[in-house]
């Protein structure tokens, strides 16, 4: 971990993980969670914070292009689109 990208990655992971919450993709306890991996992540490397940040934004948009199909199949059941994720499923994805 280098303190030149760590300037730059605890602002990332805050202003991400704080607009993931706002939208409703992440819970509380997982944008807490997303800053400290996000920071992790980017202060470590940036091909791997890059990386991490790529599979976030683009499995949140496949989920919600995927929400109106999903509720034609499950019906009444159906939560709504996209759901927030824990910090357990941020951990399961950082770890990927």
């Amino acid at each position: 971990m280098t303190a030149r990208l760590l300037k730059y990655a605890l602002p990332i992971a805050l202003a991400m993980s704080a607009r993931a919450y706002r939208k409703g993709s992440l819970s509380r306890s997982g944008a807490i969670c997303a800053v400290v991996t996000g920071t992790l992540a980017m202060s470590t490397s940036i091909r791997f914070g890059v990386t991490l940040i790529v599979f976030f934004l683009g499995c949140s948009k496949v989920t919600r292009l995927g929400a109106k199909r999903k509720a034609e199949i499950e019906g009444k059941e159906y939560a709504g689109p996209g759901g927030n994720r824990s910090w357990v499923q941020v951990l399961s994805n950082a770890a990927t």
